[in-house]
């Protein structure tokens, strides 16, 4: 799970400093939105837990 967490976290960053020209908020968002939902059913498919904590002790790491 780490490693798709960091996947996503590395894309949504890329997708938010690198904006196309003449590109809308609304674009960015929907880029972002369908990274989240490609993660997630990644993780529902391996069967991995998709709640709970990150970093196993409760706190999210930067």
């Amino acid at each position: 799970m780490q490693l798709e967490l960091a996947l996503l976290t590395m894309v949504t960053r890329q997708i938010m400093a690198n904006p196309f020209e003449d590109e809308t908020s609304a674009a960015r968002l929907k880029q972002v939105a369908l990274m989240n939902v490609i993660v997630v059913e990644r993780l529902h498919a391996t069967g991995s837990p998709i709640t709970g904590s990150f970093a196993g002790g409760g706190e999210i790491l930067p």
